[in-house]
């Protein structure tokens, strides 16, 4: 697209990246629910992988940390972008409590940061997309101390 197109379309790059930022944050993610905390923080961590190997997932990411330390505007989205996500995944870590095999109080937000930081630090800090077994190491890295009660609240 050429760059007189994205000014009169959206005024300014800033805005190219807000509006599409917004749109990725409306989209919906499932939360797994295979019956068991491990099967769903597996999956869970499988689609993390998946969205940061595709090319449009990439982008939005590094679209999202980048930007908000730049815009005010792409801040705010990126803030919501996040808080919606998490609402999105925290019936696994609800679920897993119901089922008793994680310790009430146990921190959903806590969990799921510890899923996925790895695998966004190997795209954002190593540079590659990363494994389907980078994937399956951070969803058993994040379980362990789940399932320790590291994460509950005392």
């Amino acid at each position: 697209m050429h760059k007189t197109t994205v000014y009169r379309r959206w005024g300014s790059k800033e805005r190219l990246v807000a509006e599409a930022l917004e749109a990725a944050a409306e989209s919906r993610i499932g939360a797994p629910d295979t019956g068991d905390v491990e099967g769903d923080l597996r999956a869970l961590a499988r689609a993390v992988r998946a969205t940061l190997s595709g090319r449009e997932g990439v982008a939005a990411v590094h679209a999202l940390v980048s930007g908000a330390r730049v815009s005010p505007e792409i801040e705010r989205i990126a803030r919501r972008f996040w808080a919606t996500r998490m609402a999105q995944v925290r019936p696994i870590v609800e679920r897993a409590i119901e089922r008793g095999q994680l310790r009430r109080g146990t921190r959903s937000a806590e969990v799921i940061e510890h899923l996925a930081a790895p695998l966004y630090y190997r795209l954002l800090v190593g540079g590659e997309p990363p494994t389907e077994a980078d994937a399956d190491l951070a969803a058993a890295v994040a379980l362990a101390p789940a399932r320790a009660g590291v994460f509950a609240a005392d």
